[in-house]
């Protein structure tokens, strides 16, 4: 007997398993970039739809030779 996940559907199924143990986690897809606008934190499959924020402007010293 070996347990594991037997859904072949899940994110950890295992094909080796012959008894499930109820630990099939579900496959979520998603942004798994956390500095996105989009990150989905439940995610386990990017799918590449992260939307970065644009980057941030360095402000310019400007100077003045008297």
């Amino acid at each position: 007997i070996i347990y594991g996940c037997t859904n072949n559907l899940a994110f950890n199924y295992d094909s080796t398993a012959t008894v499930d143990d109820g630990s099939c986690i579900p496959i979520i897809v998603g942004c798994m970039d956390s500095t996105s606008w989009n990150y989905n934190p439940l995610a386990n499959v990017d799918d590449g739809s992260c939307i970065l924020p644009p980057p941030k402007k360095v402000p310019s010293i400007k100077t003045r030779n008297y």
